[in-house]
């Protein structure tokens, strides 16, 4: 079990309907098993059996998915990307 998750969405997400659509396309792209349990802008999931609550915000060096980038820096503060983080519902 993960404290934490981070994954960055492939489109922009303005509306519950763009988050779940982007939760479904992390789902098939991570191979991961997960069941949306609640739609909204901070949507809660379950992955695994383990239940995750989801916020939009945006990228930072210690949250990034790719090793890489996190060991050479390479976070592109400019253009603000943003990341979907899941943490533990508690």
């Amino acid at each position: 079990m993960r404290a934490c998750r981070v994954f960055e969405p492939k489109d922009e997400i303005l509306t519950v309907k763009d988050f779940s659509r982007e939760l479904l396309k992390y789902k098939k792209r991570a191979a991961l098993d997960l069941t949306i349990v609640e739609e909204s802008m901070k949507p809660i999931v379950l992955i695994d059996g383990t239940q995750y609550i989801c916020e939009l915000g945006e990228a930072n060096l210690e949250e990034t998915e790719n090793p890489f980038q996190r060991a050479f820096g390479m976070v592109n503060v400019v253009n603000k990307r943003k990341v979907v983080k899941l943490q533990l519902n508690k």
